[in-house]
This record gives structure tokens, C-alpha cells and sequence, in this order.
């Protein structure tokens, strides 16, 4: 499903009977209807904990150069966040990004693989994990 280290495929290959490729493809035609109107809108998109969400925020804000973009954080949770951010709940937020001025997540797998079709306006932030290794796959999206 995503790239091996070279240690890690070689192992696989000598203990395994047959080791196949696995994509999961996102159909970047499926969309939700705008819900944002003409402003140009940032969505942070993070199902993680308020902290984190805010850390997202902040990396987001440090990007925006001259321009003043609404924020608007796509989670299931409720949060409390900062004044003038709104949140939203969407079960699939990658239908969202199509009507996003910019993308905004964290490294993780899901949310890597679903931006991927709109990689020129997604801005990622890799978060310490014990056992999902962030900053690597935000090295090999920089590529």
C-alpha cells in the first residue's frame, strides 16, 4: 500500500510465498457540493486531538503569506479553537478539497493518499508517532 524500505521488502520477499503491489486509488471527480461560497477557504483536515489541530493551525498561518484565507477545520470532534476558525464535520474530506484554496494535514497515511490528486495546494506537517513513521512519508512527498 505504500513504499517499503528496502530492508523491509527484502525480508518480506524472502519470507513470503508472492508479495503483490496494493493501490487505493481516490476518485478525485467524486466531490461534495461547495459548502464554503466564493471565499478562498484553507481546510485543515485532522480527526486528531485539539492540540494537534491547533499545531496544524499554526503551520497553516505561517504559510499564508500576504493573504488573509478563512480557516475552516474539517473533524469529528468538537474543539475548542481559535476565534474566527469554524469547524466543520464531513465523513469524507477529501470531497471537500477540490473547493479548497489549500489542503492542510498532518503525514498520516489516509491523509497523504487522499490529497495526493491536489498535491500542489496541500501543505503537510509531520506529527511524532510511536509506530507510523511521518516524517518519512513527508520526505518522500517533498520528492
Amino acid at each position: 500500500m505504500e513504499e517499503l524500505a528496502p530492508e523491509h521488502a527484502e525480508f518480506l520477499a524472502q519470507n513470503s510465498e508472492q508479495v503483490l503491489p496494493f493501490e487505493l486509488p481516490v476518485d478525485a471527480k467524486a466531490q461534495a457540493g461547495n459548502p464554503f461560497g466564493k471565499d478562498p477557504v484553507w481546510l485543515v483536515v485532522h480527526s486528531g486531538p485539539a492540540a494537534e489541530v491547533r499545531s496544524l493551525i499554526e503551520f497553516a498561518r505561517g504559510k499564508t503569506g500576504n493573504t488573509a484565507p478563512r480557516f475552516v477545520v474539517v473533524s469529528p470532534r468538537a474543539l475548542d479553537l481559535p476565534a474566527g476558525i469554524e469547524r466543520i464535520s464531513h465523513p469524507r474530506a477529501w470531497e471537500l478539497f477540490p473547493h479548497a484554496e489549500r489542503i492542510v494535514t498532518a503525514c498520516g497515511f489516509n491523509s497523504m493518499l487522499e490529497a495526493a490528486p491536489w498535491r500542489a495546494k496541500h501543505l503537510f506537517l509531520p506529527l511524532e508517532r510511536r509506530f507510523d513513521d511521518q516524517h518519512l512519508r513527508a520526505a518522500r512527498a517533498r520528492c
